[in-house]
C-alpha cells in the first residue's frame, strides 16, 4: 500500500462499513502476523511489511511510515489502514490456511455522516483500486503474486483484478470464463487455455452504443468494430418545426431539411391581404397583394371579379355630433355574376365604408336568416329581391337592407342600406370615400364605388357623395 506524510486519523470515524469482525477480548492466536513479509501490489509495486500482531492489533512497518490495522485471528481477515485524514487507504485481505500469504485488495474511503458530524463513519467510496499479495520471508515454497511461476502454480503474473485470467492462487481459470473488459462493446472478453484474456469480435448486426443520431443503425460490423451505417434515403427524422422543409435522412446519415417546391401554399397568416406561400428557401412567406387593382389591400380583394357599384349615393349624417344619432343611406346598383344565385338568407350582407386619412370608419355585417317573428329581425323575400329588417341598430349604424332586381334592368342588383340612431364615426370625414357591399363569399359578389373630394359635399354635419 503506498506511502505517505503522517496525519493523524480523525477519532470521530470508524471503518464500520469495511471492518472485519474483531472478538471481543484476546482471541485465540489462530493466526499470527508477525513477521516480515513480501508486498506485492497490482501495478508492479513492491516492498517489505514488517508486522507485529498483538492480540487482534496489528502494526505495519515499511521504510519511512508505520501503519495500524486490525486482524481475527480466527478467521486471517485483517485490515491495515493508512493514516490519512479524514479517512483512511484501507487494505483488506484474508490469509491464506497455512498463514504464510495473504490477498487482498485497496479500497479508498469516504466520510458517511447520516446524522450530523457526531454520526460520521469511513464507507467505501468506490470498487476496489488495487489488488495485492504477501507471502512471508523465510517461509519457503511458491509465492502467488511474486511474478514467478512455481511448481505448484500454472501462471504468476503479479496481484491482477479479480476478471483476470489467472486466479488469486495463480491457477488458470477456465477457458471461456470472462475476464477484463476492453470497453469494445463489440467484442467478447474471455480467457483462452493458456491463460490470456482474448477479445473476439462479436457477430456483425449485435447492438452496440448509439451515437444519437436517428439517420444511423448502430450495430456491430463483425470486425470489432461499432458501425453507424445510414439507414434508407427518405425515412423520417427529427421535425425541424418548418412547414416548409420535408424532414428526412439523406443518404449520407444525415437529417435534412429539404425545401418545399416554391409556391407550395403554408399556414394562413389570418390576413386577408397576404398570400401564403412556400419560398424557394423553405420559409412560409405572406406576401401582400391588392387582387382587385383598386389601390387598397383589403377584405374585398378576395373578391377578383368583383364589379362597380354604379349610380352610387353616399349620405353619412350627424357624424360629429356625439354618439346616438348617426345617420346613414348607401345607394347604387351592382351586376354580380348570375352563379351562385343571390340569396342574402344564406350570405348576409356587408357595408363597409373608408376615408382617406383614417381607413376603415365602418365594416358591418348584416346576419344572414329568414325574417323571425320572435326577434324581428331578418330578411324577408319580396318578389324578386330581399329586404332585412331589425328593430336593433346592427353595428352601430344599419337598420334596413333593400336588394331589388328591375325588371327593366335584366341581372341588375339595386342596393338600398339605410340607418339610424347610430353609433359609428366622430370627427371629420376626409374624402376620397369607398364602399364596399358584399351580398355573398364566391368571387365576383361584391361591388365598390370611390368618391373623390370632387364627388362630396359637407354641410350641416352631412356629408354627401355622388
Amino acid at each position: 500500500m503506498p506511502t505517505a506524510a503522517r496525519h493523524a486519523y480523525f477519532p470521530a470515524l470508524t471503518l464500520a462499513a469495511l471492518a472485519v469482525v474483531v472478538p471481543v477480548g484476546h482471541a485465540r492466536a489462530d493466526v499470527d502476523l508477525t513477521g516480515s513479509w513480501n508486498v506485492y501490489f497490482q501495478g508492479g509495486s513492491t516492498g517489505v511489511w514488517n508486522i507485529t500482531q498483538n492480540g487482534t492489533t496489528l502494526t505495519v512497518t515499511v521504510p519511512g511510515e508505520t501503519f495500524g490495522g486490525f486482524i481475527n485471528p480466527q478467521t486471517g481477515s485483517f485490515q491495515v489502514y493508512s493514516p490519512f485524514t479524514p479517512c483512511p487507504v484501507v487494505f483488506l485481505a484474508t490469509t491464506s490456511p497455512d498463514g504464510n500469504a495473504f490477498n487482498g485488495d485497496v479500497y479508498n474511503t469516504v466520510p458517511s455522516c447520516p446524522g450530523g458530524p457526531n454520526t460520521c463513519t469511513c464507507v467505501a467510496s468506490g470498487p476496489s483500486t488495487a489488488n495485492g499479495r504477501g507471502c512471508r520471508v523465510g517461509a519457503g515454497g511458491d509465492c502467488c503474486g511474486d511474478h514467478v511461476v512455481g511448481a505448484t502454480e500454472e501462471c504468476d503474473n503479479g496481484p491482477e483484478p479479480a476478471d483476470a485470467c489467472c486466479d488469486a492462487t495463480c491457477h488458470l481459470r477456465a477457458s471461456g470464463s470472462s475476464c477484463t473488459a476492453d470497453a469494445n462493446p463489440c467484442t467478447d472478453d474471455v480467457c483462452n487455455a493458456t491463460g490470456t484474456c482474448t477479445h473476439p469480435a462479436l457477430g456483425a448486426g449485435t447492438s452496440c452504443f448509439d451515437d444519437q443520431n436517428a439517420c444511423t443503425t448502430d450495430a456491430c460490423d463483425g470486425a470489432g468494430t461499432c458501425a453507424h451505417t445510414p439507414v434508407v434515403s427518405g425515412t423520417p427524422c427529427a421535425d425541424d418545426g418548418l412547414f416548409c422543409t420535408t424532414d428526412a435522412c439523406d443518404a449520407g446519415g444525415s437529417c435534412a431539411h429539404t425545401p418545399l417546391a416554391a409556391g407550395t401554399p403554408c399556414p394562413d397568416d389570418g390576413q386577408v391581404c397576404t398570400t401564403d406561400a412556400c419560398d424557394a428557401g423553405g420559409t412560409c412567406t405572406h406576401t401582400l397583394v391588392d387582387v382587385d387593382g383598386d389601390g387598397v389591400c383589403d377584405v374585398f380583394d378576395a373578391c377578383v371579379d368583383g364589379v362597380a357599384l354604379t349610380k352610387a349615393r353616399l349620405k353619412v349624417g350627424r357624424y360629429g355630433t356625439p354618439p346616438g344619432d348617426d345617420r346613414l343611406t348607401v345607394k347604387g346598383d351592382m351586376t354580380p355574376p348570375p352563379n351562385p344565385p343571390l340569396d342574402p338568407i344564406a350570405d348576409g350582407l356587408r357595408l363597409v365604408l373608408r376615408d382617406s386619412p383614417d381607413g376603415v370608419f365602418l365594416d358591418v355585417t348584416l346576419p344572414p336568416g329568414a325574417y323571425s317573428v320572435a326577434t324581428r329581425t331578418g330578411w324577408k323575400v319580396r318578389g324578386t329581391g330581399f329586404d332585412f329588417v331589425t328593430p336593433q341598430v346592427v353595428g352601430g349604424a344599419v337598420k334596413a337592407a333593400h336588394l331589388r332586381r328591375p325588371a327593366s334592368l335584366p341581372g341588375v342588383v339595386r342596393v338600398a342600406i339605410s340607418g339610424k340612431g347610430g353609433s359609428y364615426v366622430t370627427g371629420v370625414i376626409t374624402p376620397p370615400l369607398e364602399v364596399s357591399v358584399v351580398v355573398g363569399p364566391a368571387g365576383g359578389q361584391c361591388a365598390e364605388a370611390t368618391f373623390g373630394p370632387a364627388s362630396c359635399s359637407e354641410h350641416s354635419g352631412v356629408a354627401a357623395c355622388d
